[in-house]
């Protein structure tokens, strides 16, 4: 009896081992099946501009920057939260945005219109690729204040086919933009007629904006006379030597800023403002340290604090 109840056991003994050999089995075959199940990640980004990553994300960075909301010429993801503007200089209240229709397969200009009546001097603000046209219209009422047309050309939409409120625009080509502004400044007289100055407008531009309004400054038929480079236009591109800047000075320019949140964007920056000292133009370098390529913060803070060197001479934006 007991030589049967031990093989009875042993017998019991190598059917849990064979149990618990098949269950490893099936473990490793559910393991094996959830390896090749693994989704390729994706991929959206968009090759036909590039797109500001860092700036209009969360706060300094642009074009793509913002933009992404924020930057450039250069980085590589899309101005879409922007960057938050301080609330102590949030755009007076009057005006309002309005769009200005432009030839057939244009965008519509954007246009913050100024809280005061009478006639009025413009600005012209180009966003970063990625970036969008209210976001600049409005960024800039919060700095010029009460005074100016601020004028926002919009470019051509990253994603061609999509239609919601948050895609983002690039600009294709200086050219394209030169004729863009043109055409808006047109559209902004036939307009508004004898409210609008068009003498000796400002530029603005950050990121892709700026790199392309730099070569658009030179010889452009609006004659601007004084431009807000930020973070783009530094140099990085050899936009500006002392030929280009002589040429801008003759064809009306008389100032530009170059604003920076990077170190790089500064060390480019003061060797442009040198060119551009030597071809008669006055410069000033803003730097923001630790902003990052961005157009909002600290950086937006102190191209605010510096307007009033910008427009010294022009009393049209006092």
């Amino acid at each position: 009896m007991t030589q049967l109840r031990g093989l009875g056991l042993a017998r019991c003994g190598l059917g849990l081992a064979l149990c618990g050999l098949g269950l490893a089995l099936c473990m490793a075959g559910l393991t094996a099946c959830a390896g090749s199940a693994r989704v390729p990640s994706s991929s959206s980004a968009n090759t036909s501009a590039v797109v500001d990553a860092a700036a209009e994300a969360s706060g300094p960075v642009i074009d793509a920057a913002a933009e992404a909301p924020a930057p450039a010429i250069a980085a590589a993801s899309a101005e879409t939260p922007a960057p938050a503007i301080d609330s102590a200089s949030a755009a007076p209240s009057g005006g309002g945005l309005v769009e200005l229709a432009l030839p057939p397969k244009r965008e519509p200009t954007v246009v913050s219109l100024p809280p005061d009546a009478g006639v009025q001097p413009v600005l012209v603000a180009a966003h970063g690729a990625g970036g969008r046209a209210t976001t600049h219209c409005k960024l800039w009422r919060a700095i010029v204040g009460r005074r100016g047309f601020v004028v926002c050309p919009r470019g051509h939409r990253t994603h061609p086919h999509e239609r919601s409120e948050s895609v983002g625009y690039f600009y294709d080509g200086h050219p394209a933009l030169g004729r863009e502004i043109d055409q808006a400044l047109v559209a902004l007289q036939q307009r508004f007629g004898d409210r609008v100055d068009l003498r000796a407008p400002i530029f603005a531009g950050y990121s892709q904006g700026a790199s392309m309004g730099s070569m658009v400054l030179p010889s452009h038929s609006a004659r601007f006379a004084r431009a807000v480079l930020m973070e783009g236009g530094f140099g990085q591109h050899q936009e500006w030597n002392i030929a280009a800047s002589r040429r801008f000075h003759d064809h009306g320019g008389r100032r530009v800023m170059l604003a920076c949140g990077r170190f790089k964007c500064l060390q480019l920056a003061r060797k442009t403002a040198g060119y551009m000292r030597q071809g008669g133009l006055q410069t000033r370098v803003i730097y923001a340290e630790g902003a990052g390529h961005t157009y909002g913060g600290e950086l937006h803070r102190r191209v605010k604090a510096a307007f009033r060197w910008l427009i010294e001479g022009d009393e049209r934006w006092l």
